[in-house]
């Protein structure tokens, strides 16, 4: 069962923008200097190249010298003065104009980029401290602390995608690749300290952490039945090692495609109450269901469905990344992000991770 294609794009090894829509950007203003670090929504994605969103302003990124010539954002975090973005550079002018591998990680620091050796998914500030998720180029799961790197595991069948830190503790979530089974591929995983913990036995990633007290929360897919009868790669929150199944609430007429993206993609504690958001591929009978094929994307509050977008005819709505502020909720979309469920568009970025400052 092939379903890791689409996962690997959004994880720190992986090509965002190869993942993400082609299109011409849409030519609109875009301002000549970086923005403050001011309260306001901020979107990292890409605008043919890495660029910043802020509300209603696009900000390109620029490339270091010999960093190729073009690049992705993959996530931003606004700490008192700073803004910080991370991504990739890369060539795009291989054969045929196809993407070459990525030529280095990049830190955007308030606009200004500095090359690290490594392909990046996640940057957090922790106690005035910089944390850069991702692998290292030689594969292993590694973290950067104010640019020196941490390697969490010296083992290259391993892959990290996201970072969370409590205390003096650094967690990390991803997957181990198996190399003896022909039956499985990969298998979720979180660390602690560098310490490696499965989750699962089956076929399954670990794509979120959030750790609230003693608790820790990962988000990610597993096998399971969600319907009677019917087995696929679904979304799953483990709380300390013990698997919950997200409910879909899908009619009988309708299976999940295991050729699509199935699984859960953050998840944020505030207060008493976990909100974790998600997205299914479907094939449906529209006769029977009213139902088109295509994703299903949740946000799921205390592991009941709070909101939810079937796919249109169009398309689908996916959700790529959740951010929770006060009594606020917000989730982000390629053109779109929901606040409070409200749509708000966003134009000429295809965004994917948000903050709110």
């Amino acid at each position: 069962m092939n379903v890791k294609t689409f996962f690997i794009c959004i994880s720190i090894v992986g090509a965002l923008s190869s993942c993400k829509k082609n299109s011409d950007p849409i030519p609109i203003p875009i301002p000549d200097t970086f923005p403050k670090a001011t309260a306001g929504v901020y979107i990292a994605g890409d605008f043919g190249r890495g660029a910043l969103w802020k509300d209603q302003s696009l900000y390109v990124l620029d490339i270091p010298n010999n960093g190729g010539n073009s690049s992705d954002a993959n996530s931003v975090f606004v700490a008192d003065t700073v803004v910080y973005v991370i991504g990739s550079s890369y060539c795009s002018c291989g054969l045929r104009g196809s993407r070459a591998t990525s030529d280095s990680g990049i830190l955007w620091k308030n606009g200004v980029a500095t090359k690290l050796p490594g392909y990046f998914g996640q940057v957090i500030v922790y106690n005035n401290d910089v944390y850069v998720m991702g692998n290292n180029l030689s594969g292993q799961p590694t973290y950067w602390k104010n640019g020196i790197p941490v390697i969490v595991d010296l083992a290259r069948n391993t892959t990290a995608t996201s970072i969370f830190v409590s205390g003096n503790d650094v967690y990390a979530t991803g997957f181990e690749t198996d190399t003896i089974s022909a039956l499985i591929n990969d298998i979720a995983v979180y660390w602690k300290n560098g310490t490696r913990i499965k989750l699962s036995t089956t076929d399954s990633w670990a794509n979120s952490i959030f750790v609230s007290g003693t608790d820790v929360y990962v988000a990610g897919f597993d096998i399971g039945t969600y319907a009677p009868g019917k087995q696929d790669i679904v979304p799953v929150l483990w709380k300390n090692g013990v698997k919950t199944y997200l409910p879909l609430n899908l009619p009988p007429a309708t299976t999940v495609s295991g050729s699509g993206v199935s699984g859960a993609t953050k998840v944020v504690v505030s207060g008493s109450d976990v909100f974790v958001i998600g997205n299914i591929y479907i094939n449906s009978d529209f006769s029977v269901t009213g139902l088109y094929n295509g994703y299903y994307s949740y946000c799921w509050k205390n592991n009941a469905i709070d909101f939810s977008i079937p796919p249109t005819n169009g398309g689908g709505a996916y959700f790529w990344d959740l951010f929770v502020k006060g009594n606020d909720e917000y989730i982000l979309g390629s053109s779109t992000y929901w606040k409070n469920h409200v749509p708000v568009p966003f134009t000429g970025l295809n965004g994917f991770r948000i903050f709110v400052k």
